[in-house]
């Protein structure tokens, strides 16, 4: 094998270009071996930089680009009472429609996934992954109470995740709860809740909200 020994390799001109090997050689660097310098290690578009099982990568100065950009989104509807469509202790798909006459919003849908005509929210191209999914249930108890509150998250029209308990201290009030699911590109998650409440007893308010774990 060549050894060539030199103790500093420049390209002919000035912004000249140094190549290491051919298309398909592999260049090794040795164990104890430090590159130093102020400069940068560029891999071209289309390239790629493998570190092999065992190797270890330490940071000690600045990461940038890794990771993942933060998906969340939130929906609220609050204002007026819309009640009279929710079943007596039976489960149902917590509304958004249209949200003009009830005070409601999409305050963050960073992908856009929010689909306000079937009250759903869609994992969109590129989004897949873990999810962080809530929410809240506000109600005018008016002197009655609201018992057996639930909530639980559908995905594409099936039951997910268990079963969590809306907790309102006086059968009145907001309550909510939040749990973690998985989320395939295309897959919708619906909110759905039950509760069983006197006739006197309003829904004034709910939200639905979540963000992917990066």
């Amino acid at each position: 094998m060549s050894h060539v020994k030199t103790d500093k390799l420049s390209a002919r001109t000035a912004s000249g270009t140094i190549t290491l090997g051919e298309s398909g050689e592999t260049l090794t660097l040795p164990s104890g071996v430090t590159l130093s310098g102020a400069g940068a290690i560029t891999v071209p578009s289309g390239g790629s930089l493998t570190i092999d099982s065992g190797a270890t990568i330490t940071n000690s100065g600045t990461a940038s680009g890794f990771g993942g950009s933060n998906t969340a989104f939130s929906a609220t509807r609050e204002g007026g009472y819309f009640s009279t469509s929710i079943g007596d202790n039976s489960w149902t798909k917590s509304p958004l429609g249209s949200y003009n006459s009830w005070g409601g919003s999409i305050p963050v849908d960073t992908a856009s996934g929010f689909d306000q005509t079937n009250s759903r929210w869609t994992c969109p191209s590129g989004e897949a992954g873990t999810y962080l999914v809530g929410f809240w249930l506000k109600t005018h108890n008016n002197g009655a109470q609201v018992r057996n509150e639930k909530w639980r998250p559908y995905i594409n029209g099936s039951a997910a995740g268990v079963q969590d308990d809306l907790n309102f201290s006086d059968g009145g009030g907001k309550a909510g709860a939040m749990q973690m699911i998985e989320l395939s590109v295309g897959d919708y998650v619906e909110w759905w809740f039950i509760a069983n409440w006197d006739s006197s007893v309003r829904l004034t308010g709910c939200a639905q909200w979540g963000f992917k774990l990066i």
